[in-house]
């Protein structure tokens, strides 16, 4: 379970100094066409994943800094649930000229680290972002399927064919599986 606290922006897109914009548990983000409430979640999926909207990662920063700072950074805070215990933590993604750095509470990190805290880009963005999986099973379809299959429990094949009707499971009993 994940909670966003936080997002700190800076050189990103229309926000060239920083901002900070804090949440609580539900959030209302409402203002007019080109008033940031996209550059606000494009900011947290950069942070995370280094991608767009639409896990877009070619020529996304180019599209995504602000031209006027020499910096790009977001930093967003989480509170992560493992194991029954809450823990925060802060990402950050910084871009100076080609070079990005990762840290996760201060620390440097690599991508791989913020996936194994965040889990995979595909399954974030199909909570976060609506429409994405809808894209994704339209250009991807096996690959919208995998992840769809991964996030369901495992099931016991046995235990489901018990409960089906007797001639049911006669006719299965008969297929080479």
């Amino acid at each position: 379970e994940m909670l966003i606290l936080s997002t700190e922006i800076s050189g990103f897109k229309l926000h060239k100094t920083k901002r900070l914009f804090e949440f609580g548990k539900i959030n209302e983000i409402i203002g007019g066409n080109g008033k940031g409430k996209t550059t606000l979640a494009e900011s947290i999926t950069w942070c995370f994943y280094g991608c767009d909207l639409m896990g877009n990662t070619r020529g996304v920063f180019d599209r995504l800094r602000n031209p006027d700072a020499k910096e790009t950074k977001v930093v967003v805070a989480v509170e992560l649930t493992q194991d029954g215990q809450k823990k925060r933590y802060n990402f950050c993604r910084i871009r100076r000229g080609k070079t990005t750095e990762l840290f996760i509470n201060g620390h440097p990190a690599k991508q791989v680290d913020f996936d194994g805290l965040l889990g995979p880009m595909e399954l974030f963005l199909s909570i976060f972002v609506p429409g994405y999986f809808g894209s994704l099973a339209a250009d991807e379809p096996t690959k919208a399927r995998n992840l769809l299959v991964s996030m369901l429990p495992p099931l016991d094949h046995g235990e489901v064919i018990a409960q089906l009707a007797e001639d049911d499971q006669a006719r299965i009993a008969k297929i080479e599986m």
